[in-house]
């Protein structure tokens, strides 16, 4: 039977660039780059080499890029080592847990003398867009070092104003960090940021993860102890190299993909609303091209995974985290909608019009099969 895979966040396979990128890297970039040999060298060389494409890829020729083996590590990094140590950071309500979990450890280990006893975030309207009145407020007390925010959400596509948000955080010589993990090689990044953090997953450019910082921003090189103590590790030069070539070539060919994941979205969204009793999130325009969510009333997510897996199609639920923690997500209850028979389609680079109509072919009569289960 062959699969439809609509839940590309959960990762994806790596693109033909990359698989033979990393078999020609794996071959002579081997050793430790930190090696003061011949062989470290080539290592140092290419890493080097895989840091400017990055960098040039996403429009910041001469940034400083740091690699990671994680998403998770780059966005801990990230926060732990940008802006001021001794200030607080501020992100939204509905960025990715890891996000939060990072700014939560970042205010925890602050200097001053009144921390907040939790992260400060800010509110979001019902599309997920952040209040940039709540955020001024914030930013004019004076206590924030850092603002984080997302290109766009996960869960609902919505990308955020950040321009808006940058010239805020100008006006407070605040750096703003920018998770661009499901934008990178996906569409066209903004500009407004101070650092960028990406996943190579994004592009199916392989595990790695960077964060890309502008010339002249603050970036602590000696992490805090509590970063130190953390697992973060490094990936491999190959990796780093692979992930690289392969967002060169997403953003090759970015124009054209993005609109064609745009035109398979909306004939999703256009599908839904055939389907009585579902809510689609997010913005219709003003949004990620890729992903969309939505919630089905009366059923429940988990028996809608289960059985269209059963009919060879992959899609998620809700965020990653609150599906293994069992908690509704915390994205759809900041934007006060239905946190039950939630679904989330992320296209992978591959994805076809073939995979939207099979997933409308089969979500419909399962839905109803469903209701009438429970006497619906």
């Amino acid at each position: 039977m062959s699969r439809v895979f609509l839940a590309a966040e959960a990762g994806q396979p790596a693109s033909a660039v990359v698989r033979q990128a990393r078999i020609q890297a794996e071959s002579s970039a081997w050793a430790r780059p930190t090696l003061r040999a011949h062989e470290g060298r080539v290592s140092r060389t290419m890493l080097e080499a895989a840091g400017t494409a990055v960098a040039t890829a996403v429009g910041a020729p001469g940034a400083r890029v740091v690699f990671y083996p994680s998403l998770v590590s780059a966005l801990t990094a990230a926060v732990a080592q940008l802006g001021r140590s001794d200030l607080g950071a501020v992100t939204s309500v509905v960025d990715r847990r890891a996000v939060l979990d990072a700014v939560r450890r970042q205010t925890s280990t602050t200097d001053r003398e009144s921390p907040p006893s939790a992260p400060r975030q800010v509110g979001v309207d019902r599309l997920g867009r952040i209040r940039l009145d709540e955020l001024a407020a914030m930013l004019a007390d004076g206590h924030v070092g850092l603002v984080v925010s997302a290109v766009g959400n996960p869960e609902v596509g919505t990308t955020q104003p950040l321009q808006q948000i940058r010239q805020l955080c100008r006006a407070h010589d605040v750096p703003l960090l920018v998770d661009a993990s499901m934008a990178g090689g996906r569409m066209e990044l903004p500009a407004d940021w101070d650092a960028l953090v990406l996943d190579a997953a994004s592009w199916a450019g392989g595990n790695a993860a960077a964060v890309v910082v502008r010339p002249g921003v603050r970036w602590r090189d000696e992490p805090s102890a509590e970063l130190a103590a953390l697992p973060l590790g490094a990936p491999s030069v190959a990796d780093c190299a692979a992930a690289a070539l392969g967002l060169e070539a997403a953003v090759a060919d970015l124009p054209a993909h993005a609109e064609h994941d745009r035109r398979l979205i909306e004939s999703l969204r256009e599908g839904l609303a055939d389907v009585a009793d579902v809510v689609v999130h997010g913005d219709t325009e003003r949004r990620l091209p890729h992903v969309v969510g939505f919630s089905v009333l009366y059923v429940d997510a988990e028996a809608m995974l289960v059985e269209l897996d059963r009919k060879g199609i992959a899609v998620a639920s809700g965020s990653a985290c609150a599906v293994e923690s069992g908690q509704p997500s915390h994205v759809l209850a900041a934007i006060g909608t239905l946190t039950s028979g939630n679904l989330r389609v992320t296209l992978p680079l591959t994805a076809q019009r073939s995979d939207i109509d099979a997933l409308l072919a089969e979500l419909p009569p399962l839905v109803a099969q469903l209701r009438a289960e429970v006497g619906l």
